[in-house]
This record gives C-alpha cells, structure tokens and sequence, in this order.
C-alpha cells in the first residue's frame, strides 16, 4: 500500500536530464550561429534554439506535475494508512483506561505482577507508524500523530516499571491508574483531532459514527473517575 513512494533521487534525475536538454540546444545555437553565413541561417538557428528551450521547459514542467500527482497520492495512502491505525488504537486504549477506571474506584483489585493487562493490547509495536515516521510531515496533523504514540509509550512505560518487584506496594493503586489513565486520556485527545479532520470521505462516515462517538463517550466517563487529570486541565481547541 506504501511502497509507490515519492523519490527525491528519481526526480532530481528527470530534472537533471530536462536541465542537459537544455544546455544541448544551446550549445548546438552557439555552433550554428558560428557557422551561420546568411541571416536566413542565423534565423534558424535561433528558432533551433527557442524551440529547444520551449521542449525542454515542457520536459520540466510534465515532471514537475507529475512529482506533484506523486506527492500528493503517496500523502493520501499515509495519512489513510496512519487514521487506520490510530483508529485500531484507540479501541484498546478505551479498555485500558476502563480498566484504569474499574481499580481507582475500588471495583477491582490488580497485583502490580499483573499490572501489564491493563495495556496488554497496547504493548505490540505500532507498525504502520513506525513504516511511515519519515513521511510523518505529509499528513494533516503531523505533531498530534507523533504526540499520540508517545503518549501511548509513555502509557507502557509506567505499566513496566509497575511490574517491577515491590515490597511496600503489592496491588495498582488508585494513584497508579490515575497516572496511567492520564497519559490515555491526552493520547485519545490528539486521536480525535485526528480522525475528525478530512480525509476520505467513507472513512470519515465511519469514524465519526463509531470511533469519534466513542472517544466522547471515554472523555465523559474519564472525567468523572479522574476530575483532577492533568489531560483535563489543559483547554481543548
């Protein structure tokens, strides 16, 4: 789905061989008008010449709109690609901040040993991000993507260091989901924003009648459970 990429080598080549047409006529005007006896010939040569430079700008100019077909088909298969992906995302990071939910209020109890379950869905590598995080600058909302899987990893990381052999502390406390939930609830901020922007029309019919509902419905209930979540208290535009 990626792999028909914009390349920079290929373009500079074809711009290169429009720029050598070029000098080529020039040099053969120069050589003509050297040669030229009569002002019928100078004539010709000059019209050689101008009818060479024309070619060769058209040459540049079918390149130039055909680098810009290219760019701009390469950005709609990554920023398609990358809300796919986002949009997978989100469903398991909904379940982890349910659960963040479930032992801040007391309803269940987790040993720090097992703590990796809350992100358990969440812990496989991204891999359409990480196949595409040198072409991030093409999509609509480049620095809410890349801050959407940090805060993801930022998520994972709290979860391993949980794991890590405690005495004084033997279950997930509130405290824990809280900080956990935290960096979910920022994560699913930056997701809306970026499965509500345009894009294609029949993915945009179908996120904004399932995943975006569902992010709303998340934020609502977070709030409720974690009121003092740093996420909330940094105004939304």
């Amino acid at each position: 789905m990626l792999g028909n990429s914009f390349d920079p080598n290929r373009s500079n080549l074809i711009v290169g061989i429009a720029l050598a047409i070029a000098v080529l006529a020039f040099c053969r005007f120069v050589a003509a008008l050297i040669g030229a006896g009569t002002e019928g010939e100078v004539a010709g040569a000059l019209g050689a010449f101008v009818g060479g430079v024309i070619g060769a700008g058209g040459a540049v100019l079918a390149v130039y709109v055909a680098l810009s077909n290219q760019r701009d088909e390469d950005t709609r298969k990554v920023s398609a690609a990358v809300r796919t992906e986002v949009a997978s995302l989100v469903t398991y990071a909904i379940g982890a901040i349910e659960i963040c939910q479930h032992i801040a209020s007391g309803v269940r109890q987790m040993p720090r040993k097992d703590a990796g379950y809350i992100m358990r869905k969440l812990f496989v590598e991204p891999v359409v991000y990480k196949a595409v995080a040198d072409r991030i600058g093409l999509l609509p909302h480049p620095n809410a993507t890349a801050q959407f899987y940090m805060r993801l990893s930022e998520a994972k990381a709290m979860v391993e260091s949980l794991q890590m052999a405690s005495v004084e502390q033997e279950h997930v406390s509130a405290e824990n989901a809280a900080t956990i939930a935290d960096s979910l609830i920022t994560a699913l901020q930056l997701a809306h924003g970026i499965l509500a922007s345009d894009g294609d029309p029949r993915m945009a019919e179908w996120v904004g009648q399932t995943m975006v509902r569902q992010i709303e419905e998340c934020l609502q209930s977070a709030r409720l459970s974690f009121p003092n979540a740093e996420s909330f208290q940094i105004p939304q535009s």
